[in-house]
């Protein structure tokens, strides 16, 4: 009995044995790899949701195992002999950012991809990578960054590692950085750059031979800026591009919301605030683009040392909101070489100049449009600089008598530039019914019949006028 007791319990135990070595491999089994790792531990279908529990790995990092997309969001990854994302096998792997993030890794490259790879950002997402060796490595495959700001700084910036013609570094819409005092950008075999250009060092390109960013033939081992493509709009001295016109609020000095339209070239300005006080600055400049609107939403404010605002090209500020610009020592809005409308909206405009051209070119045409207009210009006049002033539906208000003097190109006072407040307002009394033969927008003062005066606005008794074209009451 004893003998088969314990042959029993051997035989229990060797059952208990197999059933935990079953149990174990179909653990093993279950825990699916992904076929890359974060700072040298492998993503699977353990850690995939949470991958900061890895050491050296804060923020947010999580991989989605259906879209292949690893996400890094305001995160930093650490790691030593190890690279921070090593790619070996998730072929189309997607490495989203949003918001800024972080890689230092030393005794290794920061980021290795051995599969197709993509870096995406949402325009406004970051990525710094610091190494002592290669900061960016790619190998056997293509590497795409997109969308993005990407700095990659090491004894190599951006480099492939085997000599394959599959080593094609692509850059779409994105500011890059790069810097490696072997290499910047080096061993690849071709460069694509698409809505975005080499800005730094001058002259620098892509050269089959050396296969790197070169110089005259040498390859470049100081910082490499890509640049993406400007659309000829500045905001706060910082060009509106390819990357960051969904959101230029990404522009240091902008606040609220603000954002940029190239199909139907519309900046809209909602409740935003653009700050450019730094020496020399300005806020907003329209160089290249013809036909440019400024949408105002909510209550709008730029102010900069030099122009608020600079626009050279014919231009329209419209909407149900107002604008405020200041200028510390220029000019409010400056209108240089270009015919500007202020159409159905609030502008309140205070500087050195307040509202003026360049030299009052025939092209310098400012047309008030049924809106309510402040402007200031405490130095050197508050509308000056331009050719000829239309107001539709609109009359000078204050100082009572002012006008625009063709031949002075400004608004005076009876001769006199004016550098108090002029105010511009929409004629909404019943004066507007009143007809006179006065032909459009003709200048001077003229009654009723048709007459012109050689009265100045003060002299004047009381009645009804045309001043300027337009229909005035003086009580």
């Amino acid at each position: 009995m004893k003998h088969n007791n314990s042959t029993r319990q051997v035989s229990m135990r060797i059952f208990l044995v197999l059933i935990v070595m079953m149990m174990s491999s179909a653990f093993v089994m279950a825990q699916e790899k992904y076929g890359f790792k974060v700072a040298g531990v492998d993503v699977t279908s353990d850690n995939y949701l949470d991958l900061t529990e890895i050491n050296g790995v804060s923020g947010k990092v999580y991989f989605d195992p259906n879209t292949r997309t690893l996400t890094l969001d305001n995160a930093t990854i650490e790691a030593n002999d190890c690279n921070a994302i090593l790619n070996e096998t998730c072929d189309n792997l997607l490495i989203e950012l949003i918001g800024t993030n972080t890689i230092n890794v030393t005794n290794s490259a920061g980021i290795y991809t051995r599969e197709s790879t993509v870096i995406l950002g949402d325009g406004g997402a970051k990525l710094s990578v610091k190494s002592d060796l290669c900061a960016l490595l790619f190998g056997g495959c293509p590497l795409e960054i997109n969308n993005c700001w990407l700095e990659a700084e090491g004894k190599w910036g951006i480099s492939a590692s085997y000599n394959e013609a599959e080593e094609v570094l692509t850059i779409r819409n994105s500011h890059v950085e790069a810097t490696g005092s072997t290499g910047s950008i080096c061993d690849i075999a071709g460069l694509k750059l698409e809505g975005c250009y080499i800005d730094i060092p001058s002259k620098a390109a892509y050269y089959a031979d050396t296969k790197s960013v070169a110089v005259n033939g040498e390859t470049v081992t100081s910082k490499v800026v890509i640049e993406p493509n400007s659309y000829g709009i500045y905001i706060a001295d910082k060009p509106v591009t390819t990357l960051n016109y969904k959101d230029l609020t990404s522009i240091y000095g902008v606040s609220g919301s603000a954002s940029y339209d190239p199909d139907t070239k519309t900046l809209t300005l909602d409740n935003a605030t653009i700050e450019r006080n730094s020496t020399d600055g300005t806020g907003i400049v329209n160089k290249t683009v013809s036909d440019f609107t400024v949408k105002l939403i909510g209550n709008n404010t730029v102010t900069a040392d030099l122009a608020s605002m600079v626009l050279n090209q014919t231009s329209t500020i419209t909407g149900d909101g107002s604008l405020h610009l200041t200028s510390k020592r220029f000019c409010g809005l400056d209108m240089e070489s270009a015919s500007v409308t202020i159409d159905n909206t609030s502008l309140f405009v205070k500087g050195g100049y307040g509202i003026a051209g360049y030299i009052g070119a025939k092209s310098e045409v400012l047309t008030v449009r049924n809106s309510y207009v402040e402007a200031e210009g405490s130095g050197s006049g508050s509308i000056s600089l331009i050719s000829d002033l239309i107001l539709d539906n609109c009359a000078i208000t204050q100082p009572v008598g002012a006008e625009f003097d063709a031949d002075q190109k400004a608004v005076v006072l009876n001769g006199e530039l004016l550098k108090s407040k002029v105010v511009i307002e929409p004629i909404t009394n019943s004066i507007g019914t009143v007809t006179a033969d006065v032909p459009a927008r003709k200048q001077g003062i003229y009654n009723l019949n048709g007459v012109k005066l050689t009265q100045q606005w003060n002299d004047l008794p009381a009645g009804i006028y045309i001043v300027d074209g337009v229909k005035r009451v003086k009580n």
